[in-house]
């Protein structure tokens, strides 16, 4: 049985359809954001597994691989744990804060004359391995033009498991992923 599932993605609004640019000029420095609360973590998939199935992905088609951000780390933690416990899916936060002005919170523009974040998102009722994760973003073209971008050159991806989430997961056990792609210059 194929677990149920929904993607979402945000990049590039010129190289795909449904998306949305999020290139900015550097800013000042936004506040740095509290500490990260504990959370239940996925039990099988771990975002170590899907970090090497993108870039397994990405050296297969000759596309330098994406290095590990703490930054981005932590920011696709926050959205992922926040969508769990609130039960909600959408790459703006729960209050209507912005994918981007949630992003720079953690992964910061100082120092940078160019900032670009983009996000792919998926949630799953069953639990699925890193190459089911990874595939399922490969066949949506948005998902498929952020994993294969030589714009990225970081990435900080999250896998959160949810038990019995609210709101749009009705209650099931859920598996949040979320993959948050950053460039600065």
């Amino acid at each position: 049985m194929r677990p149920y599932s929904r993607l979402v993605s945000l990049g590039a609004l010129c190289a795909f359809a449904g998306a949305q640019v999020v290139a900015l000029p550097a800013a000042s420095a936004a506040p740095r954001s509290a500490a990260l609360p504990a959370f239940a973590s996925a039990s099988s998939l771990r975002a170590t597994q899907v970090l090497a199935e993108v870039n397994a992905v990405r050296l297969r088609r000759g596309i330098p691989t994406l290095a590990s951000s703490p930054d981005l780390r932590r920011a696709a933690q926050f959205h992922s744990r926040e969508m769990g416990r609130k039960g909600f899916f959408s790459h703006a936060s729960a209050d209507g804060t912005s994918f981007s002005k949630r992003v720079r919170r953690f992964y910061r523009s100082d120092g940078h004359r160019r900032w670009a974040a983009g996000e792919n998102l998926l949630w799953a009722r069953d639990d699925i391995g890193a190459g089911s994760a990874v595939a399922m973003w490969m066949k949506s073209s948005g998902h498929r033009a952020n994993l294969l971008s030589h714009r990225w050159i970081e990435v900080g991806i999250a896998v959160v498991r949810q038990p019995r989430a609210r709101g749009v997961f009705r209650r099931n056990d859920v598996v949040i992923v979320t993959a948050d792609f950053g460039a600065r210059e």
